[in-house]
């Protein structure tokens, strides 16, 4: 069951006081996706994990949160861009603008997972676009062609960050082999096949568990195939020693 609750949250930069929306619990019904994406109903809360403040634009999960310098990030061209950007859902670049704040706070493994988690909103724009497409027989509707693209430039985006990360120090996948099984994921769902197999392999010369080992060879399979589609981690598994 997910649950939620109301707040009056007071901007930390402009102290404009927001109604914001928690996520108080919820729960997963099946695997998640190799990108780490949970099922539902953890799927479906992406709009309550992050906010937006209505006067300054500030936008983070908590509001009533922001680094020292949060009015000069937001007032930064980049910034402003991406907060109005029409090439993109606005809670894609409600997640891009939380991004750009943590890497100006050098906090890019958090940059990271805020771009990944954009590029979710997108895969799920265009899931919605192509269905509407579907129902009034407009084959290769515009929009959902735009959010398909959009979700490829937030990935880009994530891995960008997860590679600043990684020159840091900054952890942003647990065990040996990991972060290259996210990377891996990221560059293939792009269509970036030759830069996912060679992430690929590097993390299986790493990883000494077997179900990351596992993923990875059901990676390998799919990067064959030339496959960018969403898949699971027992769709990898099951794909392992075909």
């Amino acid at each position: 069951m997910t649950t939620f609750r109301s707040v009056n949250v007071t901007c930390a930069v402009c102290d404009t006081v927001n109604e914001q929306t928690r996520l108080t619990s919820t729960n997963t019904m099946g695997p998640p996706d190799l990108d780490t994406r949970p099922a539902p109903m953890q799927r479906d809360t992406l709009r309550f994990v992050i906010a937006r403040c209505t006067t300054c634009g500030y936008c983070a999960p908590d509001l009533d949160e922001a680094p020292a310098d949060a009015r000069a990030i937001i007032a930064a061209e980049a910034y402003q861009a991406r907060m109005h950007d029409a090439a993109s859902p606005e809670l894609a670049n409600t997640y891009l603008c939380w991004s750009l704040v943590c890497a100006a706070e050098r906090e890019y493994h958090r940059a990271g997972w805020a771009a990944l988690s954009a590029a979710w909103v997108c895969d799920d724009a265009a899931l919605d676009d192509l269905a509407r497409a579907q129902r009034t027989e407009t084959p290769n509707d515009p929009a959902t062609n735009a959010n398909v693209t959009a979700a490829c430039a937030c990935r880009r985006h994530a891995i960008g960050d997860f590679l600043t990360a990684r020159e840091y120090e900054q952890v942003f996948m647990q065990g040996d082999g990991g972060e290259e099984l996210l990377l891996t994921d990221l560059y293939r769902r792009c269509g970036e096949f030759a830069l996912a197999g060679q992430m690929a392999t590097r993390g299986s010369a790493k990883a000494s568990d077997e179900t990351i080992s596992a993923i990875l060879r059901g990676q390998l399979a799919l990067i064959a195939r030339q496959d960018a589609d969403a898949h699971t981690i027992p769709d990898a598994i099951a794909l392992a020693d075909i």
